[in-house]
C-alpha cells in the first residue's frame, strides 16, 4: 500500500517525510511572530497566534538529536514550520526547507532506533526518515482538555 508524505529538510541537510495525512497546513513567518515561552522545555520556540489559536512551535531537529544552528539567531529570519496534526492536538515543527510530497511504500521502511521516528528508508541513494507524529506529541506531553494544547506538562523542572 502506497501512502503520500510530504518531504522535508531539517538541519545538516537531514530528509524527514511526514505522513501527509499527518499534515494540516504549512506556515512561513518572521522568527518574531514566534513569542518565547520561559520554563518549557528547549525543544518549544515559543507560541504564536494563529487565526485567534496559540500553536506552539517546535523545533523537529532538536527533538530528533540533530545539530542545527540557533532559530533565535535573527528575529527577522523567516521560519518555515509544517503543521503536525493528531485528533484535536496540532504542534508546529520547524523545517529547514520543504521538498514536496513523495509517495512510499511502509514495506520498504527499515527500524529506526530514534523514539519519534517510525521508520528509515533511502530515497534517490539518500537516508529518509519517517517521523511519528504521535510520538511527537507524546514526547512533548501535549494535552487536549478543552480542544486547546496547554502547557501543563510542558514545564521542565528543575
Amino acid at each position: 500500500m502506497i501512502i503520500d508524505y510530504f518531504k522535508v529538510e531539517l538541519a545538516q541537510s537531514q530528509s524527514l517525510a511526514i505522513a501527509l495525512e499527518k499534515t494540516a497546513e504549512v506556515l512561513t513567518l518572521q522568527r518574531s511572530e514566534i513569542c518565547p515561552v520561559p520554563g518549557v522545555r528547549p525543544e518549544l520556540l515559543g507560541v504564536s497566534n494563529q487565526r485567534g489559536k496559540l500553536l506552539w512551535f517546535v523545533d523537529l531537529s532538536a527533538i530528533l538529536q540533530i545539530a542545527s544552528p540557533s532559530l533565535q539567531s535573527s528575529r527577522r529570519e523567516k521560519v518555515t514550520a509544517i503543521v503536525l496534526s493528531s485528533e484535536n492536538l496540532r504542534v508546529a515543527g520547524v523545517v529547514a526547507n520543504l521538498k514536496g510530497i513523495i509517495d512510499l511504500d511502509p514495506k520498504d521502511f527499515q527500524p529506526h532506533p530514534h523514539p519519534c521516528l517510525l521508520a528509515q528508508t533511502t530515497l534517490d541513494d539518500s537516508p529518509l526518515r519517517i517521523l511519528d507524529v504521535e510520538s511527537i506529541f507524546q514526547t512533548l506531553q501535549l494535552t487536549d482538555t478543552t480542544q486547546t494544547l496547554t502547557t501543563k506538562t510542558l514545564i521542565t523542572v528543575n
